[in-house]
């Protein structure tokens, strides 16, 4: 997305490699019941999947990525673990911010729904200087540290296996374009 020309689908498939990893990561910091440890990671793919059925003019059938994902996100076990997962999930909002610039300059993202995008650049900095702070009281042992750098590593892994599942677009992937657009 940051790099050559942009089209609706380089932008459909963006969001739907990003959507199941996002939504498993999301669900293991909710339910995680250290929510109290996080220091932002308010939920967003409900916005990824509403952009990406309107862009595909109705729901994408992402359910073998979703469930993989979910499977190979890390489980939250203690509060270092749901640091590096936030780590992962806020970090990705600066990304986002680059993304939406890429399409402001080149073309007109009204054109193309970017709930999500506006979403995750808002506010992004201000944000990650909290998670900054978080993550530099929360993993001040050794062992803490190495659990958050580990889960870190998994959730870029479960974001990377839902983009890996629907890299080609093969069939029943949820890459083919939907019959109602």
């Amino acid at each position: 997305m940051l790099e050559g020309e942009v089209d609706r689908a380089d932008y459909a498939s963006y969001l739907a490699g990003l959507l199941p990893g996002i939504e498993a990561l999301e669900s293991a910091v909710h339910h995680s019941g250290h929510l109290a440890a996080a220091p932002a990671g308010r939920p967003r793919a409900a916005l990824l999947a509403q952009d990406l059925a309107t862009l595909r003019g109705g729901p994408v059938d992402l359910d073998a990525a979703h469930a993989a994902c979910r499977a190979a996100a890390p489980r939250v076990r203690d509060p270092a673990v749901l640091l590096g997962i936030v780590y992962v999930l806020e970090g990705s909002r600066m990304g986002a911010s680059l993304v939406l610039r890429r399409l402001e300059r080149h073309g007109d993202p009204r054109a193309w729904p970017h709930r999500w995008l506006e979403t995750q650049a808002r506010g992004a900095a201000a944000d990650w200087q909290r998670v900054r702070v978080a993550l530099e009281s929360g993993l001040r042992e050794p062992q803490a540290l190495a659990a958050a750098a580990v889960a870190a590593c998994g959730a870029f892994a479960t974001v990377a296996l839902g983009v890996s599942m629907l890299d080609g677009g093969r069939p029943g992937t949820g890459m083919e374009q939907n019959s109602a657009s």
